[in-house]
């Protein structure tokens, strides 16, 4: 299938990458490609230095300029340098091509009539909404050199997407879970959030890294 090709003249105007919160409506951190438009009043600007490398916070983004590379952040390095990244993961973003996905959610369902109660497994057909993640890392894996697209594990609610396995393909997955944290198996990193702002906080942990702002051994 004929992948979707995301055009030079998108990304190379201003060539820069920046991520904004929007909160409610379900959408997870919304990035797009071009400079940020000042609206003509004062701004705040805060600057830290970190790693050798310098942000300025405009209005609540953390902006980083990297050889004429623009990239905006919600939150800075200093906030997310305690999530651990595995060796195993670090290791995957040297792919030449990462595609980004999302996993069903099995959950025990409790079914009680008048004589016994009964547990089964269903999948959950509610979804982790990663259109947002999915753009984000386009367009940061671009800068890189690395081809990204969305996938899908399992033909399940796929529709024209193509179906990957962790097992010979790499892949960033995002995961509903109880837990905040970074893992990795096979040839998938999975960033595991309760929601969508902890789910940001994992992706631009990962773009850090990525980066080569936060190493930690």
């Amino acid at each position: 299938m004929k992948k979707p090709k995301i055009s030079d003249k998108t990304y190379k105007q201003g060539m820069a990458i920046f991520i904004a919160l929007v909160m409610g409506l379900s959408i997870v951190g919304f990035i797009g490609v071009g400079g940020i438009q000042s609206s003509g009043q004062a701004t705040n600007t805060q600057t830290i230095e970190y790693n050798g490398f310098t942000f300025e916070n405009y209005n609540g983004l953390w902006k980083l300029n990297i050889q004429g590379t623009e990239f905006y952040f919600s939150a800075p390095p200093t906030a997310l340098e305690t999530i651990q990244i595995p060796t195993e993961a670090k290791n995957l973003l040297n792919h030449q091509k990462i595609y980004v996905s999302k996993e069903h959610i099995k959950t025990t369902q409790e079914t009680t009539n008048e004589e016994e109660t009964i547990l089964s497994e269903n999948t959950i057909t509610e979804e982790v909404d990663i259109s947002g993640l999915v753009f984000f890392y386009r367009s940061l894996f671009y800068t890189k050199g690395i081809q990204s697209f969305e996938a899908c594990l399992t033909e399940e609610n796929c529709g024209d997407l193509p179906i990957i396995s962790c097992e010979d393909t790499a892949a960033i997955v995002a995961i509903q879970s109880e837990t905040t944290q970074i893992t990795a198996k096979d040839n998938c990193i999975y960033l595991e959030a309760q929601n969508d702002i902890t789910r940001v906080r994992l992706a631009e942990r990962l773009a850090y890294e990525l980066l080569g702002v936060i190493n930690n051994e």
